[in-house]
């Protein structure tokens, strides 16, 4: 059952002799220290999960360790037979002292090894006691024990991505988009231990990332298990994860409700393993970054509604993410990152510059002589077909070449044409940015190709405006 039952059998032992011994040596400190970051779940009035260090929570690694120099502890482990075995133990089986020893250092000269090495064992006590208490549980205690087994010893990680969609709501508590892609509601616990997935660089606050009662899981994905302690950082770096899908999904979400969200962490959920636990706390990885709209920094977390997913929306979001994987051209891949940077970006310049490319990429034919005008042609013939009761082709086509103006004043430095041509005046007598008819046109011409693939061909649109 286990890879070092002996090992497991001197833990057993361990714990119901030193369990009973730490509540009467907490209770004999008279300012016991606590954890600076234990995190308390509540929720805002919003909907959102919001963390508290309040109440906060006794640390009891103190009384193995003294805070202090000098000090003794009030629990000697080293005055237990059973610690001694397992301390020796780690220090002579191979594949645990390689774990813990310092690259290219050996174990017995490195002074931080010891120090390592007790505080692996003591992790134990502590994670048993947090969830548990003082009454000692071989079967509570095998689950505890298992995790970090399993991650000593195996050689590949398994484990599920999650990442938390901001500032949307959902009708649903769970829905599968395909066998290993789901959205789920967050769970307490995992609210909980995602607040601790966090960086100095870049900073974020946490009324912000903690904005989320939904995720998107991606499952069933592994990674080589580190060969060190100190090989440690590779679950903080966003670009291990696999971004295109997880954009992909957002760039999605936008093309079908036209609701600008983001992503601030990815999360690992790890699949029966854990390389070391903090409290009661559920042992999640994950990394940090700002994969969201600007806007979101000022206070967005403070809004009272936040727009809810319909069932009926999540199916559309299923079908088209469904149908753009399985597309055999890269220029819808190519076109979904342009929008999903689109999204993202603050100037209006770069923005118009990434739709038109998009748009030129779906719909053009390769030629550079008269691109506007091609263009114009097929996107409204397009429009025609699919969303003709929603649009009038005509305005369409010349709206077509007005975003086409404002682009090629952008291009070229044209300032007074571009103030210009930033909004354009609707048949209603209204305006509307023109950044936003751009996005509003891809959104419906993006639509139509995922689920009409045909269409990446100019020839098949050609063929549509002579029928038309």
């Amino acid at each position: 059952m286990f890879k070092n039952p002996d090992f497991f059998e001197h833990l057993c032992n361990l714990l119901p002799k030193i369990l009973p011994f730490i509540e009467p040596a907490i209770k004999e400190r008279y300012y016991p220290a606590e954890f600076s970051d234990y995190p308390n779940l509540g929720y805002n009035e919003n909907g959102f999960p919001t963390i508290s260090k309040y109440p906060l929570k006794i640390d009891i690694s103190q009384v193995f360790r003294p805070l202090y120099s000098g000090q003794e502890p009030a629990i000697d482990l080293k005055n237990s037979p059973d610690f001694i075995w397992l301390f020796n133990e780690i220090k002579s089986n191979p594949d645990l002292k390689d774990y813990f020893r310092l690259p290219n250092k050996d174990a017995e000269l490195d002074k931080s090894y010891d120090f390592f090495v007790a505080n692996f064992i003591e992790g134990f006590i502590e994670r048993y006691y947090y969830l548990h208490g003082v009454k000692f549980s071989r079967t509570k205690f095998e689950k505890i024990y298992k995790s970090v087994e399993n991650y000593m010893y195996s050689e590949t990680l398994h484990f599920d991505i999650a990442v938390p969609i901001l500032f949307v709501k959902f009708e649903v508590d769970t829905f599968k988009i395909s066998n290993n892609v789901v959205i789920r509601k967050i769970s307490d616990e995992n609210n909980r231990a995602r607040h601790r997935i966090t960086a100095y660089s870049p900073a974020i606050v946490d009324s912000l990332y903690m904005s989320a009662t939904h995720e998107i899981v991606l499952r069933n994905y592994s990674y080589k298990r580190q060969s060190s302690l100190y090989d440690y950082f590779h679950f903080s770096d966003p670009f291990l994860y696999p971004l295109n899908i997880i954009e992909r999904f957002f760039t999605i979400l936008k093309l079908v409700t036209d609701y600008t969200s983001g992503f601030a962490q990815i999360l690992v959920y790890p699949s029966n393993w854990c390389d070391s636990y903090y409290a009661d706390v559920e042992p999640v990885k994950g990394a940090i970054t700002k994969s969201y709209p600007h806007h979101f920094e000022n206070f967005y977390w403070t809004r009272k509604s936040y727009t809810k997913l319909t069932l009926k929306e999540l199916q559309e979001i299923k079908k088209l993410f469904n149908k753009a994987d399985l597309s055999p051209d890269n220029k819808v891949d190519i076109s979904l990152k342009r929008f999903y940077k689109s999204m993202m970006r603050q100037e209006e310049e770069d923005i118009i510059i990434d739709l038109i490319i998009a748009l030129e990429l779906l719909l053009s034919d390769g030629e550079k002589s008269d691109i506007t005008y091609k263009l114009s042609m097929r996107l409204t013939a397009l429009i025609r077909k699919y969303k003709n009761s929603e649009y009038h082709a005509e305005e369409v086509f010349n709206n077509i070449k007005k975003i086409y103006d404002y682009r090629s004043a952008v291009v070229h430095g044209a300032d007074k044409r571009a103030q210009k041509s930033r909004e354009i005046k609707l048949p209603d007598n209204s305006t509307i940015p023109t950044i936003e008819l751009a996005k509003r046109y891809l959104r419906e011409i993006l639509k139509i190709v995922i689920l009409h693939p045909q269409h990446l061909e100019a020839k098949t649109n050609d063929l549509l405006l002579l029928r038309s």
